[in-house]
Formats: C-alpha cells, structure tokens, sequence
C-alpha cells in the first residue's frame, strides 16, 4: 500500500494528536510558508542523506547507498531545471555521510507500518514524541560518527536546548555554508511496506525532516518540496473540493502524484507560489490556500 504521511505541528493551528488529546484544525496552508529549516527553495539548499538501518527493513549495502545518492541527485537536478525554467536560482547540494554505511537504529516501533499507525490522531498516543526522539538519537550518533580530532564522540555544536536534530542541522549548515537544509532518513525498501513520514511542517520549534523507504526521484522531490511549503495534494481525500482542483488544473504537477516518472512531471504555477518562486497566485487557485472539510486533517495515507 502507497503511504504518504505529513506531519504538521503548528502547535496553535494544526489537527495534532497530543497526550491529553486535544486537537486542533489548520485555517490557511499559507501559514506552512517559509518557517523552519526550509523558508524558500531558491539559492543555495542542502539535500542531507542519512541512512538507517533497522529490524524492520532491509541492511543497506554499498550498491544500495549508491543508487539512493544516485536517485537524490537526480530529483536535486530535476528541480534545479524547474528553477531555471522559472528564472529562479537554485544550486542544490547532495551528501550523505562517507565514513559510515548506515546508523543502526530501530524505529520507535515495530515496523515502518506502526510507526506510521502511531501518529493517526484517532489513536491518540505519543507517536510524534516518539518519532522525533528517534530522529535526534539518529542524529546523535551520525555526529560521533563524524570527524573531528578536536572533539572525538561528539562533533556536534553545542546550542540552548539542544536535540539532536538541531544540532546536527547547526553543524551542516556551517560545513556547507547554507541556509536551508532538507534532511532525509532513508530506510531500505522492504517493497510491501513502503512509507513516507514527512515531519514538523510548519513549526518553529521542532526540525523538519523526512522518513522514506521509496527510493525514487519523484517521492525525493515531492519530500522536499512539502519541506519548503508545498501542498500534498496526493495524500488528501480526492473527492475534496482541493484535490479535484488540483487534478483538474495542475495533473502534472508533482504534488498532484509522486508516483509518477519524475520526466514526466513539473512544478505548477500554483506550487511555485507555495515554495516561493513567485508572488503571484491566479484568483481561481485561492480557494486551495484553504483546507476543505474533506482534507483538513494532518495526517493522510493512501
């Protein structure tokens, strides 16, 4: 089954699972613009590979690292000419880390599936908790893993309040001299349980980041562009007044499907506003800046 999950967590306006389980609803997709690690998707931006081994998915060897690296450049390549067809500057760099194959580390549950079950805001729980501790232990050993004679175990900055996550994303943005950064955990496929969990949209307190098992330039791409303010009108109910809009209007945008060949996609007029390539939206695409009652959830699978 085809998974997409988007996290949200604008504490004061987003549907969000808590503890106690109160929830809250999101009023304008606007407000996923240009906030966390990812304001605006133009000049220079940083693609950040993580792999992660697990019980759950296959162990990555040497081939598979390649061809995930391999993969991600070509979505980073894929969008640096949607840029250019926009007139937009966009130079973006791809790495991953050299010195080590993969982190081992389980996720916070059983398998990808429960992982992704775990944040269904009908079940209530701790599932976002959990997933963003896995996120900052990952991190926490990625940074004792990187080299640094004058500080062995831990190479990471030192910040207020500091998650591994931040600290990690301090670090790369120092190394490589940018702003933005879109840090993707990347699990190997297992085929019958892909997912993706695209995580911390819109908050300014929590890293945004990407959980994947889909190794194809168009998930790539449809990741990091939710990262920077995109609409997932893929994950929403298609028979919202939203997702039939964009169907209609934009069927090859790559918001619309990810599962189609990257070659055969594009990023609309209307999601070039979203990622900020322009500051002009035509009057008839307002009505998506608004969640239909349909698709106002934070949480979609498919």
């Amino acid at each position: 089954m085809k998974k997409i999950i988007t996290i949200f967590t604008l504490l004061t306006l987003l549907l969000l699972p808590f503890a106690c389980g109160t929830t809250k609803s999101l009023s304008d997709y606007r407000l996923l613009m240009d906030r966390n690690v990812c304001k605006k998707m133009r000049g220079d931006v940083l693609f950040y590979a993580i792999f992660v081994d697990t019980k759950s998915t296959k162990t990555f060897n040497e081939d598979d690292v390649r061809n995930c690296v391999d993969t991600l450049n070509y979505a980073a390549k894929w969008l640096e000419a949607q840029a250019k067809i926009a007139y937009i500057p966009l130079k973006i760099k791809v790495s991953f880390m050299k010195n080590i194959r993969a982190i081992p580390k389980d996720l916070p549950y059983k398998t990808l599936k429960e992982t992704v079950a775990s944040i269904d805001p009908e079940t209530g729980g701790n599932g976002i908790t959990n997933i963003n501790k896995w996120a900052d232990d990952v991190c926490k050993l990625a940074g004792a893993k990187m080299d640094n004679k004058s500080n062995p175990g831990d190479t990471l900055p030192v910040i207020s309040n500091p998650k591994g996550t931040e600290r990690l994303i301090a670090k790369l943005r120092d190394e490589y001299k940018v702003e933005s950064v879109c840090l993707f955990f990347i699990l190997n496929s297992m085929a019958k349980e892909d997912g993706a969990i695209v995580m911390n949209i819109g908050s300014n307190t929590d890293i945004e980041y990407v959980i994947t098992s889909y190794n194809t330039a168009s998930m790539y791409a449809f990741c990091a562009m939710e990262e920077f303010g995109a609409i997932d009108f893929f994950s929403m109910q298609q028979s919202s007044a939203n997702a039939k809009l964009a169907q209609t209007n934009f069927p090859a945008d790559v918001m619309v499907n990810p599962f189609k060949k990257l070659s055969a996609l594009k990023v609309s007029p209307f999601t070039q506003y979203m990622i900020g390539w322009t500051n002009y939206v035509d009057k008839q695409y307002e009505p998506l800046f608004f969640p239909t009652k349909a698709s106002s959830s934070n949480i979609n699978m498919r």
